[in-house]
């Protein structure tokens, strides 16, 4: 628990763009995909797949069950945890999560097997458990740790330094609001030939330190002595803090694969115009492959090892995007688009109207390019 609660408090940025993502993660349904002959699966929202997910434990909902391996998996090392609690005749009834610290993968030495099974440690104990008793998650995309090969690495690693810069601009800012945005000073007699009394200095020390920094900072300072103070240091704007957060900001964003624009923080690289551009870019470019990677690997290791009873061995897990309001097109966007499709004879009146959840007219089954349009219709005879 100590190393967890030292990792989180580490992360800063990273952090913050872990709870987004956490938020941004219930958006698109997780469901199941049922294939079916020559056509489309069917979408399935009951399943008993489904409810191991929802409800993995009597502990805890999906919330601590996904929010832990988002944890693991993009600010931690990059690979996440869940124990199978079987019952019966091995199937699996519930999934807890485990830390990725207390988890590492095995294998002979021999080389027979890649995995064999994964070592649990917990309070100076280790705890054996099959390969089939884990469920191991990581994104493919990602680099093989060089240390461990049956493990993935967070590309975040890389910037561990760009994360300590960024907490020590914030520690500073933090120390020089406390001292009246004083970075240190150096007080010495008004005087050159004069010199201050042992006794004196520390008087004077102690009271500069009692006006101008803490809560008093501010308050007005009298001493008996004639004396100048001289900053030591370089102020905020010499060393041109604000800057070296957006930098700090933007690699470190870059690394978990969301704009700084997306999270609400400032953002050097300007990829996107607006807030809803960061979003959409955010789900396309992390959300969606992440979830797709985890999606395959979930039915891998729960469905299709056929340890779910009731559930057919065909299904697949998926999610639904339809809800998604980062995905959406803008209602005057979405309407142009099928008015210009109408137009250009590309889609009847109906195929749009559908679309946008109107119901048919008569007469709406046949295309109506307009004239002169010149695409979506047939030439007429002879013509190029």
């Amino acid at each position: 628990v100590k190393q967890l609660e030292a990792t989180v408090k580490s992360l800063g940025v990273a952090m913050t763009a872990l709870g987004w993502i956490c938020g941004a993660w219930p958006e698109a349904k997780l469901v199941i995909h049922r294939p079916k002959k020559n056509d489309k699966p069917d979408v399935i929202r009951e399943s008993r797949a489904l409810d191991l997910i929802a409800n993995p434990n009597t502990d805890y909902d999906d919330t601590v069950l996904l929010g832990g391996m988002l944890l693991s998996m993009l600010t931690g090392d990059g690979n996440a945890y869940f124990w199978k609690d079987k019952k019966g005749y091995g199937n699996v009834e519930g999934l807890y999560y485990v830390p990725h610290f207390m988890m590492t993968p095995q294998w002979p030495g021999d080389g027979t097997d890649f995995i064999k099974g994964y070592v649990y440690s917990v309070n100076g104990h280790r705890v054996v458990y099959g390969e089939n008793e884990i469920v191991h998650l990581r994104n493919p995309k990602w680099p093989i740790d060089p240390y461990n090969l049956r493990k993935a690495m967070h590309p975040l690693a890389g910037e561990l330094r760009s994360i300590a810069n960024d907490n020590e601009e914030r520690n500073f800012s933090a120390s020089l609001l406390r001292n009246m945005a004083i970075p240190g000073a150096f007080i010495s007699p008004k005087d050159a030939m004069q010199t201050f009394l042992p006794e004196q200095a520390e008087k004077l020390k102690k009271l500069f330190t009692e006006r101008f920094t803490g809560d008093n900072r501010g308050a007005p300072l009298a001493c008996d002595n004639p004396a100048v103070g001289t900053l030591l240091g370089f102020s905020p704007e010499q060393l041109a803090t604000d800057k070296l957060a957006r930098l700090n900001i933007s690699r470190i964003c870059a690394a978990i694969g969301v704009d700084a624009l997306a999270l609400g923080l400032p953002s050097v690289s300007k990829t996107y115009d607006n807030l809803r551009e960061a979003r959409k870019g955010a789900y396309e470019n992390l959300l969606i492959p992440l979830q797709r990677s985890i999606d395959s690997q979930l039915t891998t290791q729960l469905i299709a090892t056929n340890e779910l009873l009731n559930v057919p061995k065909t299904d697949t897990y998926g999610h639904d995007y339809s809800e998604v309001s980062a995905l959406q097109e803008q209602i005057d966007e979405k309407y142009k688009r099928l008015s210009e499709a109408v137009k250009a004879g590309w889609l009847v009146p109906n195929d749009a109207r559908r679309e946008v959840g109107l119901e048919d007219i008569d007469g709406g089954d046949e295309l109506r390019p307009a004239p002169g349009a010149g695409f979506g219709q047939e030439a007429p005879p002879g013509a190029p």
